[in-house]
């Protein structure tokens, strides 16, 4: 940690700022909300298609959706949710007390 602060070009540092992983981090709790539907959704499909052996095929079908939904959910719901609750926060330490 003291290395990402103390040298800010560092290949970490440039790895942690990268966009795609960066966007994975605001999505990453819905991945895991939704991950174990996901597995359930694609091991039932597999399994009516014939390739419930297919392991790899499992792993990225199941990380794709979950990655999918977890976007549209952030997309849709959590967005949504945060500026809903920056409307009932408080705009100042002075207000709140005074509301108190």
């Amino acid at each position: 940690l003291a290395g990402i602060v103390l040298h800010p070009q560092a290949v970490v540092t440039r790895a942690l700022e990268w966009r795609p992983l960066a966007l994975l981090g605001l999505v990453s709790y819905g991945v895991y909300l939704l991950h174990m539907p996901s597995i359930d959704i694609v091991q039932r499909v597999l399994q009516r298609l014939g390739l419930a052996d297919a392991a790899w095929l499992m792993f990225g079908a199941s990380l794709g959706i979950s990655i999918l939904l977890a976007a549209l959910s952030y997309a849709y719901l959590e967005r949504r949710a945060l500026r809903l609750r920056d409307r009932f926060r408080p705009r100042s330490s002075a207000a709140a007390t005074s509301a108190a």
